[in-house]
This record gives structure tokens, C-alpha cells and sequence, in this order.
């Protein structure tokens, strides 16, 4: 190999070294450059939040938009820019006039203006997007929800389902129903019942006496439910019946039943059912007994023993000896004594509610499937005597119950039924 060759080798050795040591780090230079604001995009981007705005009445919602300063976005009319904003708080301008509008507390459900519209933020969230400058936002139909149970706000808004690009999105799909349980809220009360009548069919020696001849009583107690249970105890005062419990006749009349007292007590279960928005419904049932001690008394035929004497002369030695003799006679006497009455209910309900926010009303049916009425007390009659007996005289009743709260602890009842009992009752109560 000659000379010149050798140098002419040797040169384009050196100069594409050369070139290569140039090259190279120009090459790491550009890429370092070209990737450093995706890394600080990448790494400032987890700082923003994403956020939609909800107009108040109308429900229209815009969003997401990140909270990235010069962000634009329109809603409430008109167009809007993101401005740099405190810790915990968010600014906006109008794009058209730079008006500023803020600075608002930067949280969910927090109501703001946007010009002369009233906007809340329906909801916010952490960003987790590469580039917070991209615009995402779209417009939605927000919808009334109630808040969460013990939350003292009242309806509040949530984002609807984001419109679809399918375009059979516009057909309704077929309802699905799906049974929920319901439990009505626990709470502890107190009532009272200036009206309880209950109608009895009374008899006397296992004889008819008077049919829905009523007891009346003033009641008073405690009451409660709890994740479907529900109980009760109280006393019964002024306890009498309307009139006599059996018809007068030549062996007793007006035979009456006054100045009771006693005590009751109830206990129950309900299943119940939410069927649609605020609508419920349940199957349930109770248990009753109820104590009363009352004075009675009466007017009755009753037969009394009566002595009678008689002299006479001795014919042979004209002696005079007397003789006596026994006999029973029949007359009117007033009778009182004591009565217990024993009563013993088992109930069959079924009934429908609506639950609002701070109010409600219920409707129940009952039907007692088996009832025991015991008093224990005879009436003299005559020679015998007679034991009390009594039933219900109707085995259906229909209630009427509805209630209201002032504020989210105390709750106030009112409740009316007819029927196998006939009663108004008052309560006021604390929720739990």
C-alpha cells in the first residue's frame, strides 16, 4: 500500500471521529431539551383539579375542566378563564371583558356566581391527565338527588350520564326493578292518646250481652323503632264503658265498668320494601297485651232468706206453743265488686309510606288473627253466678300515621285509626 493511500485513510478515520464526538452530544442535548417540559408537565400536572360546574336551576353542567391557569371554558353564558388562585381557592375572569369573578372557596357544593348566574361545583377531583391544557369538557344534565341520610343540606345536585356517541343511546332501556329493603329512621317517643275506644262483644254467663258496646281509656307511654322492630309500653287511665255491657232486664241492669287503670305493653316487625323514590312498602306483625283493674257494679235480682213465727193453743190443757219456720224472698239489690280485664292481641299488617326529606305519611291495615279477652269477675244473680266475658267486636282496623321533623334530631307524630281500635295519638321524639 503506498503512502498516500495510508494518509488518506488515516484522515477519514479522524474526521468521522471527529464529527461523531460532535454529533453525539448535540443528539443527547436536543432530546434533553424536547423531553424536558413533558417531565415538568408530567410532574406539575398531579397539582391540578378537575372540576364541573353545575348551574343551580337549570341543572346544566360543564365539565371537566382542570384548574390550570388560562384555562377557558364555557358555561352560564358565557366564557371564562382559569386565573392563578390562592391555596384551597379558585379565581375566573370573563374572556370578553376580564371581569374578575372569585375568589370562591375551591370545594364540592360550593355555590359561586359566573356574571349574574348562580353556579355550584357539582363535583372535583384530582387530575391524573398528561397534559392539563387539553380541553375536556362537555356539556351534561345534572339531577336532584336528596343528601345523605343525617346530612343537614338539603337536595343537592349530581352529574348525569355523559351523552353517548351510540346512536340507539336515544332508546330507553328496558327498566330493571330490584327489591330494596327499607327501614324507617330509629327514633325514641313519647306519646299520649286522649282518645282510645275499643268495641267489645259482651256476654254474662256465656249469654249475649250488649255487641260494640266500647271501653274507653286515656293512654300514655313510651314507643320506639329500630332496623325494622318496633315496641311499646305505657299506662291506660279513666278506663269505662260508654253505658251498660248487657241489656236490663228483670235480673240485671245497668251493669257498667268505670274508673279503670292498668298498663299495656306491644312489640312488633316489619319487612319493608322500597318500591319506587320515596315510596315504601311492608309486611309486619304484632303482638298486644293490655292489663286493666276497674270497678263495676250493677243492679241484680238476688234471693235473700227469710224467719218467720207462729203460736198455737194446746186443745187437751190449753198450753199455747210457738213454731218457727224459714223462707227465701226475691229482690233488687245493688252489686259492685272488681274487675281485671286481661286482653291479648296477635296482628297481621300490611302498609304503604312516603318518606320525604323532612316529612311523611304512612297508611297501615292490620287484622288481629287471634285475640283473648279474660276478666275472672262473677256477677251474683239469684242463687248463681255469672262470670264477665268479652270480644272484639271488629277484627280489622286502618291507620293513619304522618310525621315531621323541625330540624335533624327531633321529630313530631300524629297518627288516627279506625276500626278494631278507634284512637289519636301525639308523639314528639328524638331521631337516632
Amino acid at each position: 500500500m503506498s503512502g498516500a493511500f495510508r494518509l488518506f485513510r488515516l484522515f477519514r478515520f479522524l474526521r468521522f471521529f471527529r464529527i461523531r464526538r460532535l454529533v453525539a452530544p448535540l443528539t443527547v442535548a436536543f432530546l434533553a431539551a424536547a423531553a424536558a417540559p413533558r417531565a415538568i408537565a408530567a410532574s406539575g400536572a398531579s397539582q391540578f383539579r378537575q372540576f364541573w360546574v353545575t348551574e343551580t336551576i337549570s341543572g346544566r353542567t360543564v365539565g371537566p375542566v382542570v384548574s390550570k391557569p388560562g384555562n377557558r371554558f364555557a358555561a352560564a353564558g358565557g366564557t371564562w378563564i382559569v386565573l392563578e388562585s390562592a391555596p384551597g381557592q379558585i379565581n375566573f375572569a370573563d374572556a370578553e371583558t376580564l371581569a374578575a369573578q372569585g375568589p370562591y372557596d375551591f370545594v364540592e357544593h360550593r355555590i359561586f356566581d359566573l356574571g349574574p348566574v348562580a353556579c355550584v361545583f357539582s363535583r372535583i377531583e384530582r387530575f391524573a391527565g398528561g397534559d392539563p391544557s387539553v380541553d375536556r369538557a362537555i356539556v351534561t344534565q345534572a339531577r336532584r338527588v336528596p343528601s345523605a341520610p343525617g346530612d343537614e343540606l338539603p337536595e343537592r345536585w349530581e352529574l348525569g350520564p355523559v351523552p353517548s356517541t351510540n346512536p340507539a343511546a336515544h332508546r330507553e332501556a328496558r327498566p330493571t326493578w330490584r327489591a330494596k329493603r327499607f327501614f324507617p329512621k330509629s327514633d325514641v317517643s313519647a306519646f299520649i292518646e286522649p282518645v282510645h275506644r275499643v268495641q267489645h262483644d259482651w256476654k254474662l254467663g256465656g249469654l249475649s250481652g250488649k255487641k260494640k258496646e266500647p271501653l274507653s281509656s286515656t293512654r300514655f307511654g313510651l314507643s320506639g323503632q329500630w332496623n325494622g322492630f318496633s315496641g311499646e309500653f305505657g299506662w291506660a287511665s279513666g278506663a269505662k264503658s260508654a253505658g251498660s255491657i248487657v241489656e236490663d232486664s228483670l235480673s240485671v241492669s245497668h251493669l257498667k265498668i268505670r274508673s279503670g287503670s292498668g298498663f299495656f305493653a306491644a312489640g312488633g316487625w316489619d319487612y319493608g320494601l322500597q318500591i319506587a323514590d320515596g315510596w315504601s312498602a311492608s309486611l309486619g306483625v304484632r303482638a298486644l297485651w293490655e292489663k286493666v283493674s276497674a270497678d263495676v257494679s250493677a243492679t241484680t235480682l238476688r234471693t235473700k232468706p227469710v224467719a218467720a213465727s207462729a203460736a198455737s193453743a194446746d186443745e187437751a190443757d190449753g198450753t199455747a206453743t210457738s213454731a218457727s219456720a224459714t223462707g227465701s224472698s226475691l229482690s233488687f239489690t245493688d252489686w259492685s265488686g272488681d274487675v281485671d280485664l286481661d286482653e291479648f292481641v296477635l296482628r297481621a299488617c300490611a302498609g304503604v309510606r312516603y318518606d320525604d326529606w323532612y316529612w311523611g305519611v304512612g297508611l297501615l291495615f292490620a287484622v288481629d288473627c287471634w285475640t283473648d279477652t279474660s276478666s275472672g269477675t262473677e256477677v251474683p244473680v239469684g242463687d248463681s253466678t255469672f262470670e264477665i266475658e268479652a270480644d272484639r267486636s271488629q277484627p280489622a282496623s286502618l291507620s293513619l300515621a304522618g310525621w315531621y321533623t323541625p330540624d335533624d334530631r327531633w321529630v313530631l307524630k300524629g297518627a288516627a285509626s279506625v276500626g278494631a281500635e278507634t284512637s289519636v295519638r301525639l308523639a314528639a321524639g328524638w331521631l337516632f
